[in-house]
Protein backbone atom coordinates (compact mmCIF):
# COMPACT_ATOMS: atom_id res chain seq x y z
CA UNK A 1 0.00 0.00 0.00
CA UNK A 2 1.10 3.24 -0.72
CA UNK A 3 -0.13 6.41 0.94
CA UNK A 4 0.72 10.03 -0.77
CA UNK A 5 1.20 12.17 1.63
CA UNK A 6 3.53 15.06 1.54
CA UNK A 7 2.97 15.74 5.33
CA UNK A 8 4.19 13.99 8.45
CA UNK A 9 1.86 12.07 10.33
CA UNK A 10 0.85 14.53 13.09
CA UNK A 11 2.85 12.66 16.50
CA UNK A 12 1.96 15.29 19.27
CA UNK A 13 -1.67 13.66 19.81
CA UNK A 14 0.31 10.38 21.03
CA UNK A 15 -1.82 8.94 18.75
CA UNK A 16 -1.36 5.18 17.04
CA UNK A 17 -1.86 4.34 13.37
CA UNK A 18 -1.24 0.75 13.39
CA UNK A 19 -4.14 0.34 10.55
CA UNK A 20 -1.49 1.45 8.38
CA UNK A 21 1.15 -0.73 9.42
CA UNK A 22 3.53 -1.77 6.56
CA UNK A 23 2.35 1.22 4.72
CA UNK A 24 4.54 2.91 2.21
CA UNK A 25 4.97 6.68 1.06
CA UNK A 26 7.90 8.42 -1.09
CA UNK A 27 9.71 11.83 -0.41
CA UNK A 28 11.91 13.80 -1.77
CA UNK A 29 14.86 14.72 0.25
CA UNK A 30 15.31 17.79 1.88
CA UNK A 31 18.66 19.19 2.37
CA UNK A 32 17.32 20.98 5.47
CA UNK A 33 21.20 21.71 6.37
CA UNK A 34 22.13 24.16 3.74
CA UNK A 35 20.60 27.56 2.22
CA UNK A 36 18.43 29.06 1.38
CA UNK A 37 16.32 26.29 3.34
CA UNK A 38 18.19 27.69 6.92
CA UNK A 39 17.33 31.21 6.24
CA UNK A 40 13.69 30.69 5.35
CA UNK A 41 13.16 28.41 8.30
CA UNK A 42 14.70 31.31 10.85
CA UNK A 43 12.25 33.53 9.12
CA UNK A 44 9.50 31.44 9.46
CA UNK A 45 9.93 30.56 13.15
CA UNK A 46 10.20 34.28 13.67
CA UNK A 47 6.61 35.04 12.44
CA UNK A 48 3.48 35.91 14.54
CA UNK A 49 1.47 32.83 14.84
CA UNK A 50 -1.49 34.89 15.00
CA UNK A 51 -0.81 36.66 11.80
CA UNK A 52 0.44 33.29 9.98
CA UNK A 53 -1.07 30.53 11.04
CA UNK A 54 1.09 27.50 11.35
CA UNK A 55 4.28 29.64 11.22
CA UNK A 56 5.96 30.79 14.37
CA UNK A 57 8.38 29.23 17.19
CA UNK A 58 9.14 25.81 17.13
CA UNK A 59 7.40 25.38 14.11
CA UNK A 60 8.55 23.38 10.75
CA UNK A 61 6.83 24.34 7.18
CA UNK A 62 5.12 21.64 5.82
CA UNK A 63 6.46 20.04 2.48
CA UNK A 64 3.42 21.57 0.50
CA UNK A 65 4.39 25.04 1.74
CA UNK A 66 8.55 24.56 0.59
CA UNK A 67 7.27 23.21 -2.81
CA UNK A 68 5.00 26.10 -3.39
CA UNK A 69 7.40 28.56 -2.63
CA UNK A 70 10.28 26.98 -5.19
CA UNK A 71 7.48 26.58 -7.96
CA UNK A 72 7.03 30.61 -7.78
CA UNK A 73 10.70 31.37 -8.27
CA UNK A 74 10.44 28.67 -10.75
CA UNK A 75 7.35 30.34 -12.87
CA UNK A 76 9.33 33.72 -11.96
CA UNK A 77 12.35 32.80 -13.92
CA UNK A 78 10.71 31.20 -16.93
CA UNK A 79 8.52 34.49 -16.97
CA UNK A 80 11.76 36.40 -16.68
CA UNK A 81 13.52 34.36 -19.87
CA UNK A 82 10.61 35.08 -21.75
CA UNK A 83 10.27 38.28 -21.22
CA UNK A 84 14.09 39.16 -22.27
CA UNK A 85 13.58 37.16 -25.12
CA UNK A 86 10.17 38.83 -26.54
CA UNK A 87 8.11 35.35 -26.57
CA UNK A 88 5.70 36.21 -23.15
CA UNK A 89 3.05 36.28 -25.49
CA UNK A 90 3.69 32.59 -27.37
CA UNK A 91 2.56 30.79 -25.20
CA UNK A 92 3.58 27.46 -27.19
CA UNK A 93 7.50 28.31 -25.91
CA UNK A 94 6.12 28.45 -21.98
CA UNK A 95 6.49 24.83 -21.58
CA UNK A 96 10.34 24.92 -22.72
CA UNK A 97 10.97 27.82 -20.77
CA UNK A 98 10.54 26.11 -17.80
CA UNK A 99 12.44 23.04 -18.53
CA UNK A 100 15.25 24.97 -18.88
CA UNK A 101 15.19 26.88 -15.85
CA UNK A 102 17.64 25.58 -13.11
CA UNK A 103 16.88 27.01 -9.48
CA UNK A 104 18.34 26.36 -5.88
CA UNK A 105 15.61 25.86 -3.54
CA UNK A 106 14.16 25.23 -0.22
CA UNK A 107 13.57 22.17 -1.57
CA UNK A 108 17.33 21.46 -2.92
CA UNK A 109 18.75 21.79 -6.84
CA UNK A 110 15.44 22.14 -9.48
CA UNK A 111 16.33 20.49 -12.90
CA UNK A 112 13.24 19.68 -14.98
CA UNK A 113 13.83 16.42 -17.21
CA UNK A 114 12.71 16.64 -21.33
CA UNK A 115 9.58 15.05 -20.14
CA UNK A 116 8.71 18.11 -17.34
CA UNK A 117 9.53 15.93 -14.19
CA UNK A 118 11.93 16.56 -11.61
CA UNK A 119 15.02 14.82 -11.44
CA UNK A 120 15.76 14.38 -7.57
CA UNK A 121 16.23 11.79 -4.72
CA UNK A 122 12.99 10.12 -3.07
CA UNK A 123 13.35 8.48 0.38
CA UNK A 124 11.25 5.03 0.64
CA UNK A 125 9.23 5.33 3.65
CA UNK A 126 7.11 2.87 6.46
CA UNK A 127 5.14 3.78 9.05
CA UNK A 128 6.34 1.70 12.14
CA UNK A 129 3.36 1.70 15.24
CA UNK A 130 6.51 1.32 17.78
CA UNK A 131 7.85 4.75 16.76
CA UNK A 132 4.66 6.57 15.55
CA UNK A 133 6.76 7.67 12.75
CA UNK A 134 7.59 7.38 9.18
CA UNK A 135 11.26 5.22 9.46
CA UNK A 136 13.22 5.32 6.40
CA UNK A 137 13.35 1.99 4.18
CA UNK A 138 15.38 2.74 1.45
CA UNK A 139 16.68 5.80 -1.32
CA UNK A 140 16.21 6.33 -4.63
CA UNK A 141 17.72 7.76 -7.43
CA UNK A 142 18.19 8.43 -11.08
CA UNK A 143 22.19 7.36 -10.79
CA UNK A 144 21.74 4.68 -7.78
CA UNK A 145 18.39 3.09 -8.15
CA UNK A 146 16.67 1.75 -5.39
CA UNK A 147 19.05 1.41 -1.87
CA UNK A 148 17.70 -0.36 0.97
CA UNK A 149 18.40 0.58 4.46
CA UNK A 150 16.68 -1.53 6.86
CA UNK A 151 13.95 -4.12 6.57
CA UNK A 152 10.64 -3.00 6.86
CA UNK A 153 7.97 -4.14 9.49
CA UNK A 154 5.09 -5.16 7.76
CA UNK A 155 1.80 -5.59 8.87
CA UNK A 156 2.21 -8.72 10.40
CA UNK A 157 4.60 -7.18 12.30
CA UNK A 158 7.49 -8.79 11.31
CA UNK A 159 10.14 -8.83 8.27
CA UNK A 160 8.73 -11.03 6.50
CA UNK A 161 7.77 -10.19 3.12
CA UNK A 162 3.24 -10.94 2.72
CA UNK A 163 2.03 -12.46 0.37
CA UNK A 164 -0.34 -10.05 -1.67
CA UNK A 165 -1.05 -12.36 -4.79
CA UNK A 166 -4.56 -13.52 -3.20
CA UNK A 167 -6.29 -15.86 -4.96
CA UNK A 168 -9.46 -17.73 -4.25
CA UNK A 169 -9.75 -21.41 -3.75
CA UNK A 170 -10.57 -24.08 -6.33
CA UNK A 171 -11.37 -27.31 -6.45
CA UNK A 172 -9.63 -29.60 -8.95
CA UNK A 173 -9.77 -33.64 -10.52
CA UNK A 174 -5.79 -35.17 -9.97
CA UNK A 175 -6.02 -37.50 -12.95
CA UNK A 176 -3.19 -39.33 -11.71
CA UNK A 177 -4.95 -39.95 -7.64
CA UNK A 178 -8.07 -40.38 -9.29
CA UNK A 179 -10.36 -37.93 -6.91
CA UNK A 180 -11.34 -34.64 -6.61
CA UNK A 181 -8.99 -32.06 -4.57
CA UNK A 182 -8.78 -28.45 -3.67
CA UNK A 183 -6.04 -25.59 -3.38
CA UNK A 184 -7.02 -23.57 -0.74
CA UNK A 185 -4.31 -20.98 -1.73
CA UNK A 186 -5.73 -20.94 -5.16
CA UNK A 187 -2.06 -20.94 -6.79
CA UNK A 188 -0.17 -23.84 -5.56
CA UNK A 189 -1.85 -26.28 -8.48
CA UNK A 190 -1.71 -25.16 -12.22
CA UNK A 191 -4.43 -26.03 -13.58
CA UNK A 192 -4.13 -28.07 -17.45
CA UNK A 193 -6.02 -27.51 -20.48
CA UNK A 194 -7.79 -31.39 -21.62
CA UNK A 195 -5.99 -30.69 -24.96
CA UNK A 196 -2.63 -30.60 -22.96
CA UNK A 197 -0.02 -33.62 -24.05
CA UNK A 198 0.69 -34.51 -20.19
CA UNK A 199 -2.75 -33.52 -18.56
CA UNK A 200 -2.94 -34.22 -14.90
CA UNK A 201 -4.50 -31.58 -12.82
CA UNK A 202 -7.88 -30.41 -14.32
CA UNK A 203 -10.88 -27.86 -13.50
CA UNK A 204 -13.15 -30.20 -11.27
CA UNK A 205 -15.98 -29.31 -13.16
CA UNK A 206 -14.41 -31.60 -16.31
CA UNK A 207 -15.24 -34.52 -13.37
CA UNK A 208 -17.88 -36.66 -14.38
CA UNK A 209 -19.24 -34.32 -17.51
CA UNK A 210 -19.72 -37.16 -19.79
CA UNK A 211 -16.84 -35.71 -21.87
CA UNK A 212 -13.34 -37.56 -20.92
CA UNK A 213 -10.41 -35.61 -20.31
CA UNK A 214 -8.09 -38.11 -18.72
CA UNK A 215 -5.46 -40.24 -20.64
CA UNK A 216 -6.96 -43.23 -17.48
CA UNK A 217 -10.58 -42.36 -18.25
CA UNK A 218 -10.79 -41.49 -13.68
CA UNK A 219 -12.48 -38.44 -14.53
CA UNK A 220 -15.80 -40.17 -16.25
CA UNK A 221 -15.12 -43.38 -13.86
CA UNK A 222 -14.59 -42.54 -10.29
CA UNK A 223 -17.71 -41.50 -8.48
CA UNK A 224 -20.21 -41.19 -12.20
CA UNK A 225 -23.37 -42.30 -12.48
CA UNK A 226 -21.71 -43.17 -15.87
CA UNK A 227 -19.26 -45.20 -16.28
CA UNK A 228 -17.13 -45.50 -19.54
CA UNK A 229 -14.91 -48.39 -18.58
CA UNK A 230 -18.16 -50.88 -18.53
CA UNK A 231 -19.32 -49.57 -21.68
CA UNK A 232 -15.52 -50.32 -23.03
CA UNK A 233 -15.46 -53.36 -22.08
CA UNK A 234 -19.25 -54.74 -22.88
CA UNK A 235 -18.20 -53.15 -26.69
CA UNK A 236 -14.66 -54.54 -26.58
CA UNK A 237 -15.68 -58.22 -25.69
CA UNK A 238 -18.90 -58.09 -28.57
CA UNK A 239 -16.28 -56.83 -30.78
CA UNK A 240 -13.53 -59.50 -29.91
CA UNK A 241 -16.36 -62.24 -30.46
CA UNK A 242 -17.07 -60.74 -34.03
CA UNK A 243 -13.67 -60.61 -35.33
CA UNK A 244 -12.61 -63.74 -33.62
CA UNK A 245 -15.56 -65.38 -35.42
CA UNK A 246 -14.81 -63.53 -38.82
CA UNK A 247 -10.84 -64.95 -38.16
CA UNK A 248 -11.57 -68.64 -37.96
CA UNK A 249 -14.29 -67.98 -40.74
CA UNK A 250 -10.97 -66.82 -42.58
CA UNK A 251 -8.74 -69.88 -41.75
CA UNK A 252 -11.85 -71.73 -43.07
CA UNK A 253 -12.01 -70.06 -46.63
CA UNK A 254 -8.10 -70.14 -46.84
CA UNK A 255 -7.99 -73.90 -45.92
CA UNK A 256 -11.59 -75.09 -48.30
CA UNK A 257 -10.93 -72.42 -50.71
CA UNK A 258 -7.58 -72.18 -51.66
CA UNK A 259 -5.77 -75.29 -49.66
CA UNK A 260 -8.61 -77.90 -50.22
CA UNK A 261 -10.71 -76.28 -53.13
CA UNK A 262 -13.55 -77.53 -52.21
CA UNK A 263 -16.28 -76.97 -54.82
CA UNK A 264 -18.49 -75.77 -52.76
CA UNK A 265 -16.54 -72.97 -51.62
CA UNK A 266 -15.14 -72.55 -55.63
CA UNK A 267 -18.96 -71.60 -56.58
CA UNK A 268 -19.10 -68.46 -54.04
CA UNK A 269 -15.93 -66.96 -54.28
CA UNK A 270 -13.18 -67.44 -52.18
CA UNK A 271 -11.08 -64.94 -52.76
CA UNK A 272 -14.08 -62.07 -52.45
CA UNK A 273 -14.97 -63.69 -49.08
CA UNK A 274 -11.54 -62.76 -47.71
CA UNK A 275 -12.28 -59.62 -49.26
CA UNK A 276 -15.84 -59.36 -47.15
CA UNK A 277 -14.02 -60.97 -44.12
CA UNK A 278 -10.71 -58.59 -43.71
CA UNK A 279 -13.69 -55.82 -44.24
CA UNK A 280 -15.36 -57.10 -41.48
CA UNK A 281 -12.30 -57.16 -39.34
CA UNK A 282 -11.32 -53.76 -39.98
CA UNK A 283 -14.78 -51.88 -39.67
CA UNK A 284 -15.18 -53.87 -36.05
CA UNK A 285 -12.31 -52.97 -35.33
CA UNK A 286 -12.91 -49.30 -36.35
CA UNK A 287 -14.74 -49.28 -32.88
CA UNK A 288 -11.73 -49.14 -30.51
CA UNK A 289 -10.54 -45.34 -32.58
CA UNK A 290 -13.59 -43.95 -30.68
CA UNK A 291 -12.02 -45.72 -27.30
CA UNK A 292 -10.80 -43.50 -25.19
CA UNK A 293 -9.61 -39.64 -24.86
CA UNK A 294 -9.61 -38.09 -28.23
CA UNK A 295 -6.65 -37.93 -30.29
CA UNK A 296 -6.00 -36.54 -33.78
CA UNK A 297 -4.05 -39.54 -34.93
CA UNK A 298 -7.38 -41.15 -33.48
CA UNK A 299 -10.29 -39.16 -34.86
CA UNK A 300 -8.13 -39.18 -39.01
CA UNK A 301 -8.62 -42.97 -38.77
CA UNK A 302 -11.91 -43.09 -37.80
CA UNK A 303 -12.96 -42.19 -41.66
CA UNK A 304 -10.24 -44.70 -42.99
CA UNK A 305 -11.52 -47.53 -40.78
CA UNK A 306 -15.07 -47.56 -40.94
CA UNK A 307 -15.29 -46.05 -44.42
CA UNK A 308 -13.49 -48.03 -46.10
CA UNK A 309 -14.42 -50.87 -44.81
CA UNK A 310 -18.06 -50.68 -45.39
CA UNK A 311 -17.73 -49.61 -48.86
CA UNK A 312 -15.09 -52.26 -49.88
CA UNK A 313 -17.64 -54.74 -48.06
CA UNK A 314 -20.62 -53.61 -50.45
CA UNK A 315 -18.27 -53.72 -53.08
CA UNK A 316 -16.97 -57.21 -52.91
CA UNK A 317 -20.75 -58.29 -52.44
CA UNK A 318 -21.54 -56.37 -55.95
CA UNK A 319 -19.02 -58.17 -57.76
CA UNK A 320 -19.74 -61.48 -56.46
CA UNK A 321 -23.24 -60.76 -57.69
CA UNK A 322 -22.11 -59.33 -61.00
CA UNK A 323 -20.60 -62.40 -62.09
CA UNK A 324 -23.78 -64.27 -61.32
CA UNK A 325 -25.56 -62.01 -63.18
CA UNK A 326 -23.45 -62.04 -66.59
CA UNK A 327 -23.29 -65.88 -66.11
CA UNK A 328 -26.86 -66.33 -65.80
CA UNK A 329 -27.89 -63.31 -67.88
CA UNK A 330 -28.55 -65.48 -71.18
CA UNK A 331 -28.64 -69.37 -71.54
CA UNK A 332 -27.37 -69.62 -74.37
CA UNK A 333 -24.18 -67.42 -74.21
CA UNK A 334 -21.54 -69.08 -71.87
CA UNK A 335 -19.69 -66.30 -69.76
CA UNK A 336 -16.22 -66.72 -68.10
CA UNK A 337 -15.40 -63.98 -65.96
CA UNK A 338 -12.25 -64.49 -63.70
CA UNK A 339 -10.80 -62.94 -60.02
CA UNK A 340 -8.62 -60.86 -61.71
CA UNK A 341 -11.77 -59.48 -63.78
CA UNK A 342 -13.87 -58.57 -60.96
CA UNK A 343 -10.78 -57.41 -58.29
CA UNK A 344 -10.74 -54.58 -61.56
CA UNK A 345 -14.09 -54.29 -60.81
CA UNK A 346 -13.62 -54.31 -56.74
CA UNK A 347 -10.97 -51.57 -57.64
CA UNK A 348 -12.98 -49.46 -59.73
CA UNK A 349 -15.86 -49.10 -57.24
CA UNK A 350 -13.19 -48.44 -54.07
CA UNK A 351 -11.27 -45.51 -55.95
CA UNK A 352 -14.19 -42.87 -55.56
CA UNK A 353 -14.46 -44.12 -51.95
CA UNK A 354 -10.25 -43.39 -51.70
CA UNK A 355 -10.68 -40.21 -53.19
CA UNK A 356 -13.20 -39.00 -51.34
CA UNK A 357 -11.45 -39.81 -47.77
CA UNK A 358 -8.29 -38.69 -49.35
CA UNK A 359 -9.94 -35.35 -50.41
CA UNK A 360 -11.30 -35.52 -46.82
CA UNK A 361 -8.36 -35.47 -45.10
CA UNK A 362 -6.38 -32.58 -47.01
CA UNK A 363 -9.52 -30.10 -46.84
CA UNK A 364 -11.37 -30.76 -43.83
CA UNK A 365 -8.67 -32.83 -41.56
CA UNK A 366 -10.37 -35.21 -38.58
CA UNK A 367 -8.55 -33.97 -35.53
CA UNK A 368 -9.18 -33.26 -31.67
CA UNK A 369 -9.38 -29.66 -30.51
CA UNK A 370 -11.21 -27.82 -27.39
CA UNK A 371 -14.68 -26.79 -28.52
CA UNK A 372 -16.68 -25.22 -27.08
CA UNK A 373 -20.37 -27.44 -26.21
CA UNK A 374 -22.48 -25.38 -23.71
CA UNK A 375 -20.98 -22.89 -22.29
CA UNK A 376 -17.90 -25.22 -21.63
CA UNK A 377 -14.97 -26.23 -23.26
CA UNK A 378 -14.07 -30.34 -24.51
CA UNK A 379 -11.60 -31.90 -25.87
CA UNK A 380 -13.50 -33.86 -28.62
CA UNK A 381 -13.10 -35.00 -32.59
CA UNK A 382 -13.61 -32.47 -34.65
CA UNK A 383 -12.74 -30.37 -38.06
CA UNK A 384 -9.65 -29.17 -38.84
CA UNK A 385 -7.94 -28.14 -42.09
CA UNK A 386 -8.90 -25.76 -44.37
CA UNK A 387 -12.36 -25.58 -43.71
CA UNK A 388 -12.99 -26.08 -39.93
CA UNK A 389 -16.80 -27.13 -39.26
CA UNK A 390 -19.51 -28.56 -40.83
CA UNK A 391 -16.60 -29.81 -43.46
CA UNK A 392 -16.21 -32.88 -42.02
CA UNK A 393 -20.01 -33.50 -42.20
CA UNK A 394 -20.13 -32.36 -45.77
CA UNK A 395 -17.58 -35.16 -46.80
CA UNK A 396 -18.95 -38.12 -44.78
CA UNK A 397 -22.42 -36.97 -46.62
CA UNK A 398 -20.83 -37.26 -49.97
CA UNK A 399 -18.92 -40.28 -48.73
CA UNK A 400 -22.66 -41.59 -47.09
CA UNK A 401 -23.87 -40.83 -50.76
CA UNK A 402 -21.34 -42.48 -52.47
CA UNK A 403 -22.18 -45.85 -50.41
CA UNK A 404 -25.88 -45.71 -51.45
CA UNK A 405 -24.15 -45.45 -55.06
CA UNK A 406 -22.88 -48.62 -54.57
CA UNK A 407 -26.14 -49.84 -52.88
CA UNK A 408 -28.10 -48.79 -55.68
CA UNK A 409 -25.72 -50.86 -57.90
CA UNK A 410 -25.99 -54.15 -55.47
CA UNK A 411 -30.11 -53.58 -55.17
CA UNK A 412 -30.17 -53.79 -59.01
CA UNK A 413 -27.59 -57.10 -58.88
CA UNK A 414 -29.88 -58.25 -56.20
CA UNK A 415 -33.01 -58.04 -58.67
CA UNK A 416 -31.33 -59.44 -61.49
CA UNK A 417 -29.95 -62.64 -59.73
CA UNK A 418 -33.03 -63.45 -58.05
CA UNK A 419 -33.87 -66.33 -60.50
CA UNK A 420 -30.29 -67.36 -60.60
CA UNK A 421 -29.80 -71.11 -59.38
CA UNK A 422 -30.04 -71.93 -55.59
CA UNK A 423 -26.02 -73.10 -55.15
CA UNK A 424 -25.57 -69.25 -57.25
CA UNK A 425 -27.65 -67.40 -55.90
CA UNK A 426 -27.12 -64.87 -53.23
CA UNK A 427 -29.68 -62.15 -53.51
CA UNK A 428 -30.69 -62.99 -50.40
CA UNK A 429 -27.81 -62.55 -48.66
CA UNK A 430 -26.92 -59.67 -50.86
CA UNK A 431 -30.29 -57.90 -50.08
CA UNK A 432 -29.86 -58.62 -46.19
CA UNK A 433 -26.40 -57.05 -46.17
CA UNK A 434 -27.52 -54.11 -48.06
CA UNK A 435 -30.25 -53.59 -45.29
CA UNK A 436 -27.42 -53.27 -42.33
CA UNK A 437 -25.39 -51.31 -44.14
CA UNK A 438 -27.46 -49.24 -45.46
CA UNK A 439 -29.23 -48.69 -41.61
CA UNK A 440 -25.92 -48.42 -40.59
CA UNK A 441 -24.93 -45.90 -42.82
CA UNK A 442 -27.68 -43.66 -43.01
CA UNK A 443 -29.20 -43.82 -39.35
CA UNK A 444 -26.15 -45.67 -36.89
CA UNK A 445 -23.26 -43.72 -37.84
CA UNK A 446 -24.87 -40.21 -38.35
CA UNK A 447 -27.08 -40.60 -35.18
CA UNK A 448 -23.67 -41.40 -33.28
CA UNK A 449 -21.64 -38.76 -34.65
CA UNK A 450 -24.43 -35.55 -34.16
CA UNK A 451 -25.15 -37.34 -30.47
CA UNK A 452 -21.35 -37.71 -29.42
CA UNK A 453 -20.66 -34.27 -30.09
CA UNK A 454 -22.91 -33.54 -27.62
CA UNK A 455 -23.03 -36.28 -24.84
CA UNK A 456 -20.45 -39.28 -25.74
CA UNK A 457 -21.58 -41.72 -23.35
CA UNK A 458 -25.25 -41.41 -24.61
CA UNK A 459 -24.07 -41.67 -28.11
CA UNK A 460 -22.42 -45.06 -27.30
Amino acid sequence: RWVCWTANIPTTTGGNFAAITGSFKSRRIFPLTEEPYVSFLAKWQSLDPTEYAGAGPGTVPAPHILYTYDSYFIAAKAIDILDKSGQLEQERNWTKAIRTVTHQGLTGSIVLDDFGDRISAFSVRYYSPDTNEWEIAGLWSKENGIELLQDVIWFSNTTEIPDLDIRPPFDYWSCSDREQRRDPTGKTISLDSPNGSDVDDIDASYHCDQFIDCRNLSDEVTDCSQNYMIIYIVFGLLAGILILIAVVLLAFVTICGFLAQYQRMKVVSPTFLLIILLSIIIGISSIFAWYGKPHPVSCAFQPWLLGLSSISMIAALCAKTFRIWRIFRSEFVRQKITDAELLILWVVLMIPALVIIITWMIVSTPTAAMVDRDGTQHFICTTGGFTGEPGGYIFFGVLVGYGAIVLLLGVFLSIVTRKAPSTFNESKLLAISIYNLGFLSVVIVPVFLVVQQINPFIAW
